[in-house]
């Protein structure tokens, strides 16, 4: 997994990493308890077109 961008909210803190081997995104939130989520990101998710822009990475 590569780390492609990293965004501050007010509450937690998503990093977006690339899975070439899967061919996929996932986000990991840190929230403020302590918890870490594991998400994945589907093709529908505004900002996923954003980070890709960004960062110029192909999916």
């Amino acid at each position: 997994m590569t780390l492609i961008q990293t965004i501050h909210y007010t509450n937690s803190i998503s990093e977006f990493y690339l899975n070439k081997d899967k061919n996929s995104i996932t986000e990991l939130k840190y929230l403020p308890d302590g918890r870490i989520k594991e998400y994945n990101v589907k093709d529908s998710d505004i900002r996923l077109k954003r980070i890709l822009q960004i960062t110029d990475v192909k999916k």
